[in-house]
């Protein structure tokens, strides 16, 4: 990402003359830097500064010649040889091998034969390219001429002359004349040359340039005005920045391109965001600068806050301060890797504060104390708990900006800390158990006050164990929630430790205290103006007018604690209204009667009218409610148990109920009620029983917990109703009881009755038997007489679907045939299997309508026409003569004359002679 364009002076920098310094022409650092660059890098830098060649000549960027290996020697390395190689390789690799700044052999070559740009040299510019071995007063030396010796020897004479001062006219560290003119009537002046690369460039050219020479810094000056040193230090500024090293560290850019770059020795760093620009502003303005200063430098990464200087220390860039750095591990801690790094000048280092060293514990300018760790942002609240991991407890400084790159993680809370959002809504306590959460009502309490504010990921980061309640145990400790800390309490004035919620071990540790109140003592909910004093179970209403007197009449503290707005939930407020009058909590939905000491819940307020109480609740406080000690009771019906006796509300009068079998059938749970409450109500020596009398005077029968009507009077004889007597009830008292299926008539068993439909059925005590045909009941003795009746008369029956197809009948366990009205019992089971019919069984009460006949039946029977039959396998046989009946016994055993249903019954067998 390309950082955006910086408004700088426009005007490219060039040479000025007064920033000319004879005593140091170039730093040795630029000088003696056989890494400047590679040789792709020299030949681009040829290229941007070549503006042509003309035809026919051979310009050096496209120089090419064969190089002889020379082998090593005190002042270059071995260079192998090869057949053809470049001008930009043949620099590249002498400046490597001679450790001299393939820079400087660049300005060389142009100083003395214009070569780097001339666009038509002719041979003799590479003959000598460099001037080596081309002394001002004699001819060159022909052993070192032409351009790869040029290069190689007079890079090499530079190592010379750094390794053998006192051989040559000019030295480092002492004071020179040195000329201006090969003329010496021109004269000289004294320099102090202050290093080994200046008095190489004397030693190669001896003359400095005098006042006219510098005064036209791009031209010529007089006659004894001497170029060679003069141009040598133009050219390498204009080309490559100062050579002394004023170009290293500081920050360029060229005029078409908005990129800065950090500058530094041989090596350039992209900037690449506005932010980091500016943490690097200490090293001055943005220069602008010609591309090729930039690009003849290795691109190195991209600028972040950390640098490394010459010497190898490594240092963090905070805003332009700078910070030592330990280690490598210290390095990883802050998220950054090991490897390559910013360099910078060590002479650049003034031009930054210096700061503390470098620590994984920081405070940023936004108030935050923070531990870097692994590559996190680490919240402390309290560094003193660092102690305990051999960390740092003092905090260096440090801008948020600094270190926002690091991902917030989870913070450092110790045993005792208290910490909040920014919007501070939420606050959390650590404690030897773990962390807590704070109610809401008390995140702006003074509880809160010395809270630390950390970031909202820090916040999100913490898992609570749940909220602080409002009174709690600790191990032996009882505690109540104020807004100043946890107060110890002496569970009993609560009503026990029940009353408290049961924490972890060591709960409390760390929490603020706000002291410890073992006697009874004040409180107030918050929000609420009344105040309580808590005392032996219960809570008192007191005013605040008579708080200061309880030191010197209770010997009780003034203090009143601020505590949550259920601080006292639970505990009893002593009061106890008229037995029979209903109350309920102002905060719940349960209605209560209150029966003496107790309260019973009211399950529905129907019951209200029929027992005869108030019909208006009073509202009261849950703590009122909760005084009660016994609220396990409940009016589910309006049916009470007053002593002895149950007893039935009916439109707010109590009726004795006659017996269990009655309480059973109105199926109504009966609720004991003590004599407090069973007094306030009126009674009538009444009996309840079975029977009620709606408003329209229709009567029901109670039974299975419901109503069912009762026709008329004849059925209500018939179920003692008119002996036992009814009880009058308004319509809500009725409806208490659902309205079930109605009574059906007194029917007698053996009426046969019909109801919308053709079917026939014949009552059989509570069930009815579907008559197949009225010769069944002529037999039977029934008649064919039918009462018409109802459906729901029909449907008021427990079944009806059975059968009545047959005049095999058994009652009481006997079986029979009903022969014309009367039942004839089987002679013997033998008999009776002979028949092979399957008997319909009666009911008691249809059998007791029946009438038996003395006669048995036996295996003969006769038609009217005289024919007899023998029974035998299920069939009849006829008996064809009297012989037959003769010997088969039926003249002893008798006959019974049957009808035709008998007869349709039993198949027809073989005759019988």
């Amino acid at each position: 990402m390309a950082t955006p364009a910086v408004q700088h002076a426009p005007a490219a920098e060039a040479a000025v003359a007064s920033d000319f310094d004879p005593g140091m022409i170039v730093s040795d650092d630029a000088f003696f830097d056989g890494d400047a660059m590679t040789a792709a890098q020299v030949q681009s830098f040829l290229d941007s500064k070549h503006p042509g060649c003309l035809a026919g000549y051979t310009c050096l960027p496209g120089y090419a010649q064969a190089t002889p290996s020379m082998p090593a020697d005190a002042y270059c390395s071995a260079l192998p040889g090869r057949s053809s190689e470049s001008a930009a390789s043949i620099i590249a690799r002498v400046g490597a091998a001679c450790d001299i700044s393939q820079r400087f052999l660049i300005v060389l070559l142009e100083k003395e034969q214009s070569l780097v740009t001339h666009r038509s040299p002719a041979t003799s510019r590479y003959e000598k390219a460099t001037g080596f071995g081309c002394p001002d007063t004699a001819p060159c030396d022909a052993s070192v001429g032409g351009f790869f010796y040029q290069i190689y020897y007079g890079a090499r004479q530079f190592q010379r002359y750094a390794a053998h001062p006192n051989n040559y006219n000019h030295r480092a560290g002492v004071v020179n004349n040195v000329l201006y003119h090969p003329n010496a009537a021109c004269g000289s002046s004294p320099v102090l040359i202050r290093n080994v690369a200046t008095a190489g460039l004397y030693n190669y050219t001896p003359y400095q340039p005098n006042a006219a020479a510098l005064r036209n810094l791009y031209g010529t000056g007089d006659a004894c005005s001497a170029y060679g040193n003069r141009n040598t230090w133009r050219i390498w500024t204009d080309w490559f920045g100062d050579p002394r090293g004023a170009s290293d560290g500081i920050l360029a850019r060229t005029a078409a391109n908005p990129n800065v770059w950090l500058l530094s020795g041989g090596d350039r760093f992209l900037i690449r965001t506005e932010q980091m620009l500016g943490e690097y502003s200490a090293l001055g303005p943005v220069k602008i600068v010609e591309p090729a200063i930039i690009d003849s430098k290795r691109q190195g990464p991209d600028v972040d806050r950390i640098l490394r200087t010459e010497d190898g220390r490594m240092w963090f860039n905070d805003g332009g301060t700078l910070h030592h750095w330990q280690s490598c591990g210290d390095l990883a801690s802050f998220g950054y890797g090991c490897g390559s790094f910013v360099s910078l000048p060590t002479s650049r280092l003034s031009a930054f504060a210096m700061g503390a060293p470098m620590s994984v514990v920081v405070r940023t300018d936004d108030g935050h104390h923070v531990l870097v760790q692994q590559a996190t942002r680490r919240e402390v609240a309290d560094l003193s708990v660092l102690a305990l991991f051999a960390l740092p407890t003092t905090a260096l400084p440090m801008r948020t900006t600094s270190i926002a790159h690091l991902p917030i993680g989870e913070p450092v809370l110790g045993s005792g800390a208290l910490v909040t959002d920014p919007q501070r809504s939420v606050l959390l306590a650590a404690t030897d158990a773990g962390v807590y959460s704070m109610p809401r009502a008390f995140v702006r309490a003074p509880i809160g006050t010395g809270a630390v504010g950390f970031y909202a990921e820090s916040i999100a980061r913490i898992a609570p164990r749940g909220e602080l309640p409002a009174r709690f145990r600790d191990g032996s400790k009882s505690l109540v929630l104020t807004d100043r800390g946890v107060l110890e309490v002496d569970a009993m004035h609560y009503g026990g430790t029940s009353a408290f919620t049961a924490l972890a071990s060591r709960s409390s540790v760390g929490l603020p205290s706000a002291g410890r109140e073992l006697a009874p003592h004040v409180v107030r909910e918050d929000g609420q103006a009344q105040a309580y004093l808590v005392s032996h179970g219960f809570r008192q209403p007191i005013a605040d007018s008579a708080i200061p007197q309880l030191p010197a009449l209770y010997g009780v503290s003034s203090t009143v604690h601020r505590v949550l707005s259920d601080g006292t939930r639970g505990v009893p407020e002593h009061w106890r209204p008229a037995s029979g009058t209903p109350v309920r909590a102002a905060d719940a939905r349960e209605v209560y009667i209150v029966d003496g000491d107790r309260l019973l819940h009211l399950r529905d307020w129907a019951y209200v009218a029929q027992l005869g109480l108030p019909r208006s609740e009073t509202v009261t406080s849950s703590n009122r409610i909760l005084s009660f000690p016994n609220r396990t009771g409940a009016i589910a019906s309006p049916a009470l148990r007053c002593g002895s006796t149950s007893m039935l509300g009916i439109d707010g009068v109590l009726h004795p109920i006659a017996d269990a079998a009655t309480i059973a059938a109105y199926g109504m749970p009966v609720a004991d009620a003590t004599a407090a409450l069973c007094g306030t109500l009126r009674t009538s020596t009444a009996p309840a029983t079975r029977f009620v009398q709606g408003p329209d005077r229709a009567i029901y029968y109670v039974d299975g917990g419901t109503r069912r009507h009762v026709p008329d009077m004849d059925t209500l004889a018939a179920l003692g109703g008119v002996r036992a007597g009814w009880r009058s009830a308004s319509a809500s008292a009725l409806v208490l009881l659902p309205l079930g299926q109605p009574m059906r008539p007194a029917i007698a068993s053996g009426t046969l009755i019909q109801g919308s439909g053709p079917e026939v059925y014949v009552v059989d005590g509570d069930r009815l038997l579907h008559l197949s045909s009225f010769d069944i009941s002529r037999d039977l003795g029934l008649g064919t007489s039918v009462r018409r009746v109802e459906p729901a008369v029909l449907d008021s029956f427990r079944s009806r679907s059975d059968r009545l197809a047959t005049v095999a009948i058994t009652c009481g366990g006997r079986a029979s045939i009903a022969i014309d009205g009367r039942l004839h019992p089987f002679a013997s089971d033998a008999v009776r299997r002979a028949y092979g019919l399957a008997p319909v069984t009666l009911s008691e009460a249809l059998c007791a309508e029946l009438q038996v006949a003395q006669q048995p039946m036996t295996q003969f029977v006769r038609e009217l026409n005289g024919t007899i039959w023998y029974i035998a396998d299920g069939k009849r046989h006829h008996l064809t003569t009297m012989a037959a009946v003769q010997r088969l016994g039926g003249v002893a055993a008798g006959w019974r004359t049957a009808d035709a249903v008998l007869l349709g019954l039993l198949p027809v067998g073989a005759p019988i002679a």
